[in-house]
């Protein structure tokens, strides 16, 4: 029989804090496997222990099944983790969680509840977390050593939501693509969606049938505007090999069109300008659409000037035939307008800025959506293009009555008194660049 650990306590200079006895124990045949009052005693309050169970065989994976549960609701839980949790730290910072137990779950009436490794070392990892008041009856499972299976596989997933009348937040739909390589329907599969490390939904695919299919969950993610949220997707079934079971992903919901498969190579936006304000470019990743549009970052635009200069400096020194399209949303109908674009051709070998001016006048004050595609020519089709290289971005833009406040302010940008500014000859020449309000420079 094996019996989960007991947690010792002991004093240091910041108090009382508990050690962890971090047991590890190989299955050689089938045994059982207790809570830490063993099979006729209670489990104990305060506890932080973990447990682990590997194979004898390494060409075999570990089964728990529980044939009794009852810990105190809400007081004391048992964490399954049937990924990989390394052996020799028991970290489990680093782990998937596959299930949490907690309260009356298994007896007399009710089915029990069997886990199968996942991990590549076969083994299965517990965590026990009580606290204060919270004895109770604890467990009984038998576990034994299975042969490994792997008849599911999460071949795709995608979370993206586009809504030109939504809100600030939107309900984002799931879709996973699974592969059943059985020649008969996998029951109960279970899928889950991590942000954080931590579950924001769980659904149950009653049955997956043989070959690959695409399942819509009838449960939604929120999802805030313009801002992508990783997400780790699982899927949990009668399977002993969990690494073709995750897709890490981002969640996208935005009132604009969006591709997530943008060209990660290329040349793409360095430096964006307007007046005095500067931001970098996001660098290429993953495919996913890069927003810099929270309420902080808009760059000013002032009708009192009469129009609005955009100044963009590539990261890189341009190919050949590519160029910039800026579309702003000036009407904010949640559309780019083919009369919202300006297309301005990069020089070819130079990482000089280029400059895109919008006239203003006939344009309402408030804050609007920007997109910057950078890419070779032909492929810049409109604003939903997914060209093969280059980069598209999106930005805010604010447009204010009256002019420039700034305006004809100078800003000193830089000094130049020699190398290091020390031991100067009175003949050294000292120079004091400046720019003006609306980003000319002088000195």
């Amino acid at each position: 029989m094996v019996v989960q650990g007991t947690t010792e306590w002991y004093q240091t200079m910041f108090g009382t804090v508990p050690r962890d006895p971090k047991i590890v124990t190989r299955v050689t045949g089938t045994t059982i496997y207790t809570d830490n009052g063993g099979a006729l005693g209670n489990h104990t309050s305060d506890e932080r222990s973990t447990l682990k169970f590997l194979p004898s065989d390494p060409s075999k994976k570990v089964r728990v099944r529980f044939l009794k549960f009852k810990t105190t609701d809400q007081r004391a839980q048992l964490i399954v983790f049937t990924s990989d949790i390394t052996t020799s730290e028991l970290d489990l910072s680093k782990g998937r969680i596959r299930d949490i137990l907690m309260g009356d779950l298994v007896g007399d009436g009710t089915p029990s509840i069997t886990y199968v490794s996942e991990a590549e070392d076969g083994g299965i990892t517990f965590y026990f977390n009580s606290i204060s008041d919270s004895e109770n009856e604890g467990w009984i499972a038998e576990v034994d050593m299975v042969e490994p299976r792997n008849p599911l596989a999460l071949v795709g997933a995608e979370a993206v939501l586009m809504d030109v009348k939504g809100g600030e937040v939107g309900k984002v739909p799931v879709k996973v693509k699974i592969n059943n390589r059985w020649d008969v329907p996998q029951k109960d599969v279970e899928v889950s969606v991590l942000q954080k490390g931590k579950f924001v939904l769980v659904e149950t695919l009653p049955e997956v049938q043989p070959g690959v299919h695409e399942y819509t969950l009838t449960k939604k993610l929120k999802v805030p505007m313009a801002n992508p949220i990783e997400s780790v997707v699982t899927i949990e079934g009668d399977d002993t090999d969990a690494r073709d079971n995750v897709d890490t992903i981002k969640a996208i919901y935005d009132r604009y069109c969006f591709s997530t498969h943008l060209p990660i190579e290329g040349n793409s936006p360095g430096v964006v300008q307007v007046y005095n304000k500067y931001q970098f470019g996001l660098s290429q990743s993953g495919g996913y659409p890069r927003y810099t549009v929270d309420s902080f970052t808009p760059f000013p635009a002032y009708k009192g000037d009469g129009k609005v200069s955009i100044a963009v400096t590539p990261h890189q020194e341009s190919a050949e035939n590519w160029s910039l399209s800026i579309w702003v949303d000036w009407d904010d109908d949640g559309e780019f307008e083919p009369s919202e674009q300006k297309t301005v051709p990069l020089e070819k070998g130079s990482k000089n800025a280029v400059v895109v001016s919008y006239d203003l006048a006939s344009y309402t004050v408030g804050v609007k959506r920007m997109r910057l595609m950078m890419a070779p020519t032909g492929e810049i089709t409109g604003p939903c293009a997914v060209p093969t290289l280059g980069d598209v971005q999106d930005f805010t833009l604010e447009l204010f009555e009256g002019g420039f406040p700034q305006a004809g302010d100078l800003l000193l940008t830089k000094l130049r008194i020699g190398k290091s500014g020390k031991r100067l000859s009175a003949t050294q020449d000292i120079r004091a660049p400046a720019q003006c309000g609306h980003g000319k420079s002088g000195g």
